[in-house]
């Protein structure tokens, strides 16, 4: 990341959630989506519960027992006091959130907000 500087998605989810399945049955689908991920951005996926370490901006985060929920997820994805997903954040390339949303993404708009964030 360091070499080659992009903006970051970090894209969270859970196997509970059933607008997960069906973001990532979209996503899936769609390769101009697809695409746009790859080659402009660092594309992170996690899921809330995961249990493994991430290392993310520099920091080592880990699975919350109390929350039962990953740091990253408890750091990004709380809502009301609880975990919303699916959520989209997506961070310049100095780790900075410039963009939050929690909830189903529809694949246009999905491009249309990733092309606008996109280095040019």
């Amino acid at each position: 990341m360091k070499k080659n500087p992009k903006p970051i998605v970090l894209y969270i989810d859970s196997d509970y959630c059933a607008y997960c399945s069906i973001q990532q049955k979209q996503l899936s689908k769609d390769k101009k989506v697809q695409d746009i991920l790859s080659h402009n951005f660092y594309f992170v996926k996690i899921n809330s519960e995961q249990k493994s370490q991430i290392i993310f901006d520099h920091q080592v985060y880990e699975y919350n027992t109390k929350a039962e929920a990953h740091q990253l997820a408890c750091l990004y994805a709380l809502e009301n006091g609880k975990i919303a997903t699916p959520t989209w954040v997506i961070f310049s390339k100095e780790y900075i959130p410039i963009f939050k949303y929690n909830g189903l993404i529809n694949v246009k708009d999905l491009q249309i907000l990733l092309e606008n964030f996109s280095e040019k």
